[in-house]
């Protein structure tokens, strides 16, 4: 994460009303923050954002999430956010955001994992216009920023009575991902049972060995021939916090990890999907796991074709993305 997305991260750590008022006033200062050291405006530039100045390539781009930390859902079920976005004409040209934006929302006690696109246009309009359309940008162009922050809603995607008291969501625009941020839910639900998770039998043995550092790893082939094995495979070592953890229905004094193996498509909705019930052992406040499958020998990866982003995806934790390329044979 370069060090422009973390001032905007700081800044979008706003009040909740700020997300659920009218005024644009409290993200002026969160546009500010991200803009380029440049502020001409070249001729014939179009701006996604409130501006737009020419951007050297070395100054990096920005994608930052900012949400409420608690949402009512007595008086409004739905969650208002922005995004601190500060792209190049390149990556416009290469990726179309409204067609990408995606969001990850994982409900932190049961571990389930849910996909949203409220920013895809209406499927009543015209057809968008591919990503990677026309010719490349020219050199002037391609360098050219805007910046701003996008607000949107998004919707009460577990049910208006969103059933658990923590979510964690993560937006992500094919291969560029924010940070994540947990949204607790007002007033608390009545006590759940505690989670099941069946452990996934077509799991193998790993040999990624124990991280050297805290986190979730996930390793896939860059390319892969259509019909051969596509080994998908990480190691796992977090607090159990960041994970969701799931009793195992064969053994209930053992655990399971809850966790979702996403494939992104460029211009494709919603994500291809895998659900995975790894194994973990918990020691302490530690949990530690190596996971691997081939995803060729699974019925979501029958038909593959073309290049993918890859993500786990568990609790609040998002590794990737990961590209993966299937080529015809």
């Amino acid at each position: 994460m370069n060090e422009a997305t973390e001032t905007a991260i700081q800044a979008l750590q706003l009040p909740d009303e700020a997300f659920y008022a009218a005024s644009d006033a409290p993200f002026e200062a969160v546009t500010g923050a991200i803009a380029p050291a440049s502020d001409t405006v070249p001729p014939g530039v179009a701006s996604t954002g409130p501006d737009s100045a020419p951007l050297n390539t070395e100054v990096p781009p920005v994608f930052a999430l900012g949400l409420p930390r608690v949402v009512d859902v007595e008086h409004n079920p739905s969650i208002p956010g922005a995004l601190a976005l500060r792209l190049q004409g390149l990556r416009r040209w290469q990726v179309d955001l409204p067609q990408n934006l995606c969001f990850i929302m994982v409900d932190l006690h049961t571990g389930v994992v849910k996909t949203v696109t409220p920013m895809l246009p209406d499927k009543r309009m015209a057809t968008p216009t591919p990503s990677r359309s026309g010719p490349e940008p020219s050199p002037f162009m391609r360098d050219a920023t805007s910046h701003g922050v996008e607000r949107f809603t998004l919707p009460d995607a577990f049910g208006p009575d969103w059933p658990s008291t923590a979510y964690a969501v993560t937006a992500i625009d094919y291969d560029w991902i924010t940070n994540t941020v947990v949204v607790e839910r007002r007033p608390p639900p009545d006590p759940a049972a505690e989670p099941f998770r069946t452990p996934s039998t077509f799991l193998q043995s790993a040999s990624a060995g124990t991280p050297a550092r805290v986190g979730v790893s996930l390793a896939v082939p860059a390319s892969v021939r259509s019909g051969d094995g596509i080994r998908i495979e990480g190691v796992v070592h977090v607090p159990r916090t960041a994970i969701a953890l799931a009793h195992s229905t064969e053994e209930p004094d053992e655990f399971v990890m809850a966790a979702e193996l996403l494939l992104v498509q460029l211009d494709v909705a919603p994500p291809h999907r895998v659900s995975l019930g790894i194994p973990v052992e918990v020691t302490g406040d530690t949990v530690s796991a190596t996971y691997a499958f081939d995803l060729a020998t699974r019925p979501e990866g029958v038909g593959l074709a073309g290049d993918y982003q890859v993500y786990l995806v568990s609790g609040r934790s998002v590794a990737g993305p990961a590209p993966l390329t299937v080529l015809a044979r």
